[in-house]
């Protein structure tokens, strides 16, 4: 999906069209996995599309959220959406690049605070081992470690740190399922707020 530029709606309360038109999508999306794994087709583009229209809407209600200066809605018997701030996260690029420097100072007597674990082999804990490095970045031993370049990127290429970021949570009234039809009329092309 190309980069749209992402503008806040006029008004709190027009968030609640987009919401409304995720779930629809939401749907869509469950409904095109399920006929996925019956069908065995190729259909993988659709649901990138759908799935990028979900994370426009989050990105809209994000910025109206920021210029309202709110973190939650409701819409009494429709849905409630609630933004978090996540903290940021470290993205281990290469596996097994990692367990090895992991392993190297473990061998130093540094704690690894279970950052891996041995299943015949090793595997990357990814909760403990993004704690680890949130530890080492903080008391300095990430450069001793890593080759950390001025962007958060190791040299070795097998982490970078992903910026903090704000998500956003749909939730809605359970309904009736029986008399719940899925749209197939959902436009696939670039949408504005116009078009929704």
């Amino acid at each position: 999906m190309s980069e749209q530029e992402i503008q806040p709606l006029d008004d709190l309360y027009e968030i609640e069209d987009i919401a409304l038109k995720s779930k629809k999508i939401t749907k869509r999306i469950e409904f095109l996995k399920e006929y996925k794994k019956r069908k065995k087709l190729t259909i993988d583009k659709e649901i990138e599309i759908l799935e990028n229209k979900i994370e426009f809407f989050k990105k809209i209600i994000i910025e109206t959220f920021k210029k309202e200066e709110e973190k939650s809605v409701d819409f009494p018997g429709s849905c409630s959406i609630v933004s978090r701030n996540q903290k940021s996260n470290w993205k281990i690029t290469d596996d097994d690049e990692f367990i090895k420097i992991i392993r190297d100072a473990e061998d130093k007597g540094e704690k690894i605070n279970k950052a891996i674990k041995e299943v015949n082999e090793y595997k990357i804990m990814k909760k403990e081992a993004n704690k680890l490095l949130d530890i080492w970045e903080q008391n300095g031993n990430l450069e001793k470690y890593f080759d950390i370049e001025k962007d958060n990127k190791a040299s070795k290429t097998c982490i970078e740190k992903e910026p903090a970021k704000t998500n956003i949570s749909f939730s809605y009234p359970e309904e009736d399922e029986e008399n719940e039809i899925i749209e197939e009329d959902i436009p696939t092309e670039n949408i504005t707020y116009d078009a929704i």
